[in-house]
């Protein structure tokens, strides 16, 4: 019986220029080119597919690091909405937080564009619809109390 012949690998011939050297220093550090090559085109094909890699869309990626001055002005001056309805909570007790969703009334605007005064939210707190800032346990001003208990 004759015995079965292994198929002959595909040979594929890989040029790099001289100038690229992170490419060349990358195959320096290769254990097993081929290998790795093969590794590469796996990942390639898992991530988009049989296609043309150098005729892929390019996709521009999200900016890093801190936005530039302009847009940084824009987004600091409108406080998310999870900070103005957090700022509503924290002047309530837990008793008034779990009984009722009170919040401060939002200015309304009448119809010749200008907006109505804002309630009164020292009067609020004399009737008991809100809260001073301050600890359930000592009367100390939230935040002191965890600073002094330290």
């Amino acid at each position: 019986m004759a015995a079965k012949r292994k198929p002959e690998p595909r040979r594929v011939r890989l040029t790099v220029p001289a100038v690229d050297e992170s490419v060349l220093a990358w195959l320096d550090l290769q254990d097993n080119a081929s290998a790795s090559m093969r590794m590469l085109v796996r990942e390639s094909i898992a991530r988009d597919g049989y296609i043309d890699v150098i005729n892929k869309p390019v996709e521009q990626l999200p900016r890093r690091g801190r936005p530039p001055q302009g847009e940084a002005d824009e987004q600091s001056n409108t406080p998310p909405p999870e900070a103005q309805a957090m700022e509503e909570q924290v002047h309530r007790t837990p008793a008034q937080r779990a009984a009722s969703p009170a919040r401060i009334a939002e200015p309304e605007a009448f119809d010749d564009g200008t907006e109505a005064p804002l309630p009164d939210v020292e009067a609020q707190i004399e009737e008991g619809a809100l809260a001073p800032r301050t600890s359930q346990t000592k009367g100390i001003p939230e935040g002191l109390e965890a600073f002094l208990t330290m």
